[in-house]
């Protein structure tokens, strides 16, 4: 599978900043370290990552969300799209082992109201079910690969990276990249809010534009409560100097409930609830 290395870096310092397994470090913990430590900003963040996959793990079994993405695909960027989604994280049970999930429901915008889209490892021969929904031909559902060029025409990653566990085994090692490179200058800062809810920000600028530049701007905002960050958004370098970066991706994830309990019927095309055919 091909991976957009871009994005790793960008969502890598956004999506990896989760809680200490040992000791939760709090927001403030994670900014007075960065500060006091004479090593590279991003350290800090790189190891409140490792240790944050661990508390996942152990801690996260499920979890569900509205999601509000926004990309650039093919260099258009596309609408706002707002959808309820459940993610199951694989682990093992005293029932056999329970594999990964992802079901999502969209609100909006019109072309796509209604899309419901399910995905579950090992199962469905590997592939998506999709129900086209939107406008016309609204219940027609259909099987594609995860990575097939029609599962991402309108999309800049695969349904397979959804979900905090499996993003962030890749982006660790992308943050340490950005870390051994040291081109990016790192801004931590209190009092930020996401819908409500106390966050901490971190904002990574680039340089320099090289071939090897992964982003230009990237920020996230980290909840407070819940040690997972709930907004990230990345921007490539400005057309010409002194204009504005250009939007890549940005993401926000609203309502966000852990451990609500998941079972099998959430992901299964059958569901009653569900209008797969």
């Amino acid at each position: 599978m091909i991976i957009d290395q871009r994005r790793l870096a960008v969502c890598g310092i956004a999506l990896v900043l989760v809680a200490s397994v040992a000791r939760p470090m709090g927001a403030e913990d994670l900014v007075a370290r960065a500060l006091a430590q004479d090593a590279h900003p991003l350290k800090a963040a790189l190891q409140w990552a490792v240790d944050g996959r661990k508390r996942i793990q152990r801690e996260i079994k499920d979890y569900t969300c509205l999601l509000i993405k926004r990309e650039r695909v093919d260099g258009h960027l596309g609408d706002r799209q707002f959808m309820f989604a459940k993610v199951r994280h694989a682990r093992r049970a005293a029932r056999g082992d329970v594999p990964f999930g992802v079901y999502l429901k969209f609100y909006s915008p019109d072309n796509v109201v209604g899309r419901e889209v399910l995905y579950v490892d090992g199962q469905n021969d590997g592939k998506i079910v999709a129900r086209n929904g939107g406008q016309r031909f609204a219940f027609i559902t259909t099987t594609i690969k995860p990575d097939s060029a029609l599962a991402l025409r309108d999309n800049r990653y695969p349904i397979t990276q959804i979900g905090f566990e499996n993003l962030i085994a890749q982006l660790v090692e992308v943050a340490r990249d950005e870390i051994i490179s040291d081109g990016s200058d790192v801004k931590y800062f209190k009092g930020a809010k996401v819908d409500g809810r106390e966050c901490i920000g971190i904002e990574v600028q680039a340089r320099e534009e090289s071939e090897d530049s992964r982003f230009f701007l990237a920020r996230v905002f980290i909840d407070r409560e819940l040690q997972i960050p709930i907004h990230y958004e990345a921007f490539d370098w400005p057309e010409e100097e002194g204009g504005e970066p250009i939007l890549l991706e940005q993401y926000t994830y609203r309502n966000v409930r852990i451990n609500v309990g998941l079972t099998d019927n959430d992901f299964r095309r059958d569901n009653p609830r569900y209008g797969f055919r």
